[in-house]
């Protein structure tokens, strides 16, 4: 090949539109193209190649400096380290891609698990979709129902109070009319007269009038209970009848003197059959009543049976503000009773010979 050639040449070509000269000149050391304003300068580099000299060259580079860089390269241990590490790596990459394709192969199944769970994940949004409605609609009627029984059990329930209440409302008026629908006998007056301090009593009805009677004092048997027999003509409902048997005579009052009582000694004593609408018990031993919530129809003496005579009669609350005209029987008879007295007196109560005072209490109505 023949030596390489360059030739290098610079040339300048100006072109102007009109005549005008360039001009080029040196100016302290320095080279000047002056143009004028409204023109151009072109600058323009050419450069050759000698081509057979080059393709000798190539051919030297690959016949004989490559093999001799192989041949070097061959024997340098480094380069032959590098070499065999590199054939491992080879063979190692070969050994993961044949794992490399199970891991494709794990993977496609893991994709296929995953596609199923996304399958089965969505049956089982839907089954909770379907429970949630399913379960809020028993919740809806389950709640319905219940509040539908509840109120029917209330009123039910409602219903049984208000009879319930209403029997026992009965029943407690049947209580207080059996305990209040009280008969009593005012003994030592024709009337039911009731006290005018006693204001919260309302005044007692009367139903007859009368005399009390009672067993004969000398008489060994006979019952005790005083009666207050109607001041009435006829036989009353009874009949004629021979015999003494169970006897009763009229009673007459006997030792008024040991009370307040006066001007109505040995005579037979009145009574009153009254009925008051409050419940009514006999207060002993008291110039009142004891129990709260009663007041006093009136107030008495107590008399009984004089303690040497066989006849016993029951002892009684006989008035104490009596009204003379209406002790107006005198007649003779031989049942009496006298005042109650206490012999003896016991821890707080006194002793000595005491007449007892007494009262008809009766519940206060106002």
């Amino acid at each position: 090949m023949s030596p390489t050639l360059f030739t290098t040449a610079l040339c300048i070509g100006l072109t102007y539109a009109q005549q005008e000269q360039p001009s080029v000149v040196s100016n302290e050391g320095n080279l000047e193209f002056r143009l004028p304003r409204d023109k151009q300068a072109v600058i323009t580099q050419e450069s050759s190649i000698d081509l057979m000299a080059f393709a000798a060259q190539v051919d030297d580079v690959i016949d004989t400096k490559v093999p001799a860089l192989r041949a070097g390269l061959t024997q340098d241990p480094t380069i032959g380290a590098y070499t065999a590490a590199m054939d491992q790596r080879v063979s190692t990459f070969a050994g993961l891609m044949d794992s490399k394709s199970r891991v494709d192969q794990i993977d496609q199944m893991v994709k296929d698990v995953k596609s199923k769970m996304d399958t089965l994940s969505s049956r089982a949004d839907k089954a909770t979709t379907s429970f949630d409605q399913t379960s809020k609609n028993l919740t809806t009627f389950v709640t319905s129902r219940f509040s539908k029984m509840q109120k029917e059990a209330d009123a039910k329930l409602l219903s049984f109070e208000k009879k319930l209440n209403a029997t026992l409302n009965a029943a407690d008026e049947a209580i207080k009319k059996a305990g209040t629908n009280d008969h009593y006998i005012h003994w030592g007056s024709k009337n039911c007269r009731r006290l005018s301090s006693s204001s919260k009593l309302k005044n007692a009805r009367k139903d007859f009038e009368g005399w009390m009677h009672g067993t004969q004092h000398n008489n060994a048997g006979g019952g005790t209970k005083n009666l207050c027999l109607i001041d009435a003509s006829g036989n009353q409902g009874g009949q004629n009848s021979g015999g003494w048997h169970d006897g009763v005579r009229p009673v007459r009052i006997e030792s008024t003197s040991q009370t307040s009582i006066r001007g109505v000694e040995s005579k037979i004593i009145p009574c009153a059959k009254c009925f008051v609408e409050t419940h009514c018990y006999d207060e002993v031993g008291l110039d009142g009543c004891k129990m709260e919530g009663y007041s006093p129809m009136y107030k008495g003496w107590m008399f009984g049976a004089y303690h040497g005579h066989h006849g016993n009669n029951e002892r009684q609350c006989i008035e104490k503000a009596i009204v003379g005209g209406e002790w107006n029987n005198g007649g003779y008879y031989v049942a009496h009773i006298y005042p109650t007295q206490t012999q003896d007196g016991t821890m707080k109560r006194s002793g000595g010979t005491k007449s007892l005072s007494c009262a008809k209490c009766c519940k206060n109505q106002i």
